[in-house]
């Protein structure tokens, strides 16, 4: 009996070395949004003023997890209806991802469990043409405080094809969709990229800042367009074909105690 419980926990202490993975981690946040007008002429008879059409304020939010080169898991959704807030997730073994939107933030997160993981999670609130109307001689700040974070296990795969990266943004924005133009400066993102190959030290980024942008109407014309706040995030932790140097050792360990436990048993 000893014999064979000696080579199950062999067979386990290699097949556990085998399948130990490095993880990719990542949240993209968008929170605290506010939105300021101030009056640029107060002669002009004119109430400054930003207004959101309730028709045409779309919300997407896009999940998806993957493993290796196959999708396992996707869903997205879209609604007229901004100010309600909204969730979504997807979990498989390799991955997970969520999205979550409402009137004041924007926020997703992630991971890449395993070698052939890969995540990716998207909110934009709100999305569409026209979706706003701002008056003549009014300067417009929409404003939101923006939070990045990633990690990365330690990696000792010798294998330099070994892939693992982390994209993450957090961005608001202003287009204007008739005359007077806003300039492309209307854009604030805060963006990170990090990319490793092969053997890496454990990596932690985190950094917080505040994302605006300002747009200003002199015109004595009504500026009308759209405007968003979005959170999205990437990660991938791909296939790496050699095993790592600890991970044979283990396996070897494992083998060498199921023929142990063999002969022992074979003797009794």
């Amino acid at each position: 009996m000893n014999s064979i419980v000696r080579l199950a926990l062999s067979v386990l202490l290699a097949l556990t070395a085998w399948n130990a993975q490095a993880a990719v981690n990542g949240a993209a946040k968008l929170t605290n949004l506010t939105v300021t007008t101030q009056d640029l002429d107060t002669s002009d008879g004119v109430a400054p003023s930003f207004v959101i059409g309730d028709s045409q304020t779309n919300t997407y939010i896009s999940v998806s997890a993957y493993f290796s080169d196959s999708s396992t898991a996707y869903d997205h959704w879209d609604s007229q209806q901004w100010l309600d807030a909204k969730s979504l997730s997807v979990a498989i073994p390799s991955a997970n991802a969520q999205a979550s939107t409402g009137p004041s933030f924007a926020v997703t997160s992630g991971a890449a469990l395993a070698d052939g993981g890969r995540f990716y999670a998207n909110a934009i609130a709100p999305l569409s043409d026209n979706s706003f109307t701002l008056s003549a001689h009014t300067r417009l700040v929409i404003a939101a405080d923006a939070e990045l974070r990633l990690s990365m296990d330690a990696r000792s795969n010798g294998n330099a094809g070994g892939l693992e990266e982390d994209n993450l943004y957090a961005s608001v924005g202003v287009f204007a969709s008739a005359p007077p133009w806003i300039p492309s400066t209307a854009i604030n993102t805060f963006s990170q990229y990090i990319t490793k190959h092969g053997p890496h030290d454990a990596v932690l980024y985190e950094h917080a800042q505040p994302v605006s942008v300002e747009v200003v109407n002199n015109s004595n014309m009504t500026v009308t367009g759209s405007f968003f706040v979005s959170a999205e995030l990437y990660g991938a932790s791909s296939v790496s074909p050699i095993p790592e140097p600890s991970t044979c050792a283990l396996l070897l360990v494992g083998i060498g105690m199921s023929g142990v436990a063999y002969r022992s048993r074979k003797r009794t």
